[in-house]
Parts: structure tokens; C-alpha cells; sequence
């Protein structure tokens, strides 16, 4: 009886233990997602930045990026 009890309460906790294993797995799944969308947000607004600049430039400052380039700021 004590073993049957036992075995029992054994299959419970491994029971649990995957449970929370997959909710471990779901989490940082949602985490990957959120840090993806954060990296590409980062990304958007620098983007929008540089356009702002662009067309906020003076004709004399995008004639010389378009002829030498222009550096990462």
C-alpha cells in the first residue's frame, strides 16, 4: 500500500514537473517573440530618424552623403 502510494505521488510530480516544463518552453517562446518585435521597433525608428534627416537636410549636406556617402552617427 505504502509503495502503491508512493508510485503514485511519484507520477503526480512528474506529471507537474512536464507541465511546467511546457509553460518554461511557452514563456520564453512569448519572450523571443517579444524581443524580436522590440529589436524591429528599435529598427523602424532609426529608420524613421533617417529619413526625417534626410528631409530635413539641406541640398548641400545630401549632395555630399550622395557622393561620399554617409556615416553612422
Amino acid at each position: 500500500m505504502e509503495a502503491d502510494a508512493l508510485e503514485d505521488e511519484i507520477a503526480s510530480l512528474e506529471a507537474e514537473r512536464d507541465d511546467l516544463r511546457r509553460q518554461l518552453r511557452e514563456v520564453n517562446r512569448r519572450n523571443d517573440d517579444v524581443e524580436e518585435l522590440v529589436e524591429y521597433i528599435d529598427e523602424e525608428r532609426r529608420l524613421q530618424r533617417r529619413r526625417e534627416e534626410r528631409r530635413d537636410a539641406p541640398v548641400w549636406r545630401r549632395a555630399k552623403w550622395w557622393m561620399f556617402g554617409r556615416s553612422e552617427e
